[in-house]
This record gives C-alpha cells, structure tokens and sequence, in this order.
C-alpha cells in the first residue's frame, strides 16, 4: 500500500464514500439492530435529544419567518436548518427528520471522509495513510458500535444513532467545518 498514485487514492475515497451509503442503507434497515423509526429515517433514543432538537428548530422557524427568536441555541445550526423549515414549511423536528438525517448522514459525512482523506494526506504527505486514515474514520462509528456493546454500555444504542450522524444536532455540521478548517491550516503550512 505505499505507491498508492492519485488515481487510486481518489477512487478509494469514492469506494469509502460508497461504502458509507452502505452502512447507512444498513443502518436504516436495522441491521445491526438499531431500532429505527419512521421508515429508518428516525432513530428511537427515547427523547433524549428532543430539548437540543426543538431549540435548534425553533430558532431555525423564527430566521424561516424572518422572526428570529431570542434562544440560547447557537445560531449557525439553526441558519443551516432555516431554508429547510422554510422550504417544508415543517412546524416541528420531525417534519424535517428526513431531509436533516439525508443531508448529514449522506452528505455531511461524504464530505468529512474527503476532508479526513485529504487533511491526513496534507499531515503524512502520503496517499496510503490518507487512505487509511479515511478508511478508519468512516468505520469509526462501527468501532465505537461494538466497543460499547462489549463493555455493556447502557446507552450504547443513542452513542451509535448520533455516531452515524442522523440526529437533528450541530456537531455534525461543526465537525466538518472544522475538518475543513483543519485541511485548509495545513494546506498552508
């Protein structure tokens, strides 16, 4: 795996990136078990992240409305869900459940795999560690997976719906922008 060419290593972020939609696929279809709702697009977590979830969307439906609300929501999730609320016209989370879990599950997490693949290639300035370094982050939340099942964590099941990034949160969003802010600090160095 040392001469990996760009030719390669690109094609091998695109077959991470597939095998991301895979699990996802997976994921929703409840293999594992991950008790999924609303046709697999709804993890059930029992409410616990229902307080998080409502004050990013209220916030999110009073900037659709040009109304903004004071909230003590941080504001940069809430203006990445706006023109979704506004688009949907959704009057709470689980109108927008699917379309957040789609974008952040698929999306988001395609991108940090790039920004993984492309920040580690900028740190070891080779293509094989990039590659490896990409292949382990887009496991990360399987690994997490059966390492709480091992140890009989009681929460393991609500640890891996948010490690597979389909929760209506904002960490999703901040860890690829600081995965980009990462890549582009090296990029310059």
């Amino acid at each position: 795996m040392n001469g990996v060419n760009k030719n390669l290593f690109w094609w091998g972020i695109v077959g991470l990136i597939l095998l991301r939609f895979l699990m996802v696929f997976l994921f929703m279809n409840n293999i594992p078990f991950t008790d999924m709702q609303l046709d697999g697009f709804r993890p059930n977590f029992g409410g616990s992240y229902w307080p998080d979830e409502n004050n990013y969307f209220n916030l999110a439906r009073s900037f659709a409305e040009f109304s903004p609300i004071a909230n003590v929501a941080n504001i940069g999730y809430p203006l990445f869900l706006a023109p979704i609320v506004y688009l949907t016209g959704a009057g709470s989370p689980i109108e927008i459940a699917k379309i957040v879990f789609i974008v952040q599950a698929f999306l988001l997490f395609s991108l940090a795999i790039v920004l993984t693949a492309l920040t580690a290639f900028e740190i070891f300035k080779k293509r094989s560690l990039a590659l490896l370094t990409a292949t382990i982050f887009t496991f990360y939340p399987y690994l997490l997976f059966a390492i709480l099942k091992l140890a009989d964590f009681p929460r393991w099941l609500p640890a891996f719906h948010y490690q597979m990034w389909v929760v209506i949160g904002a960490d999703y969003l901040s860890a690829v922008l600081l995965f980009l802010g990462f890549y582009l600090f090296y990029k310059k160095i």
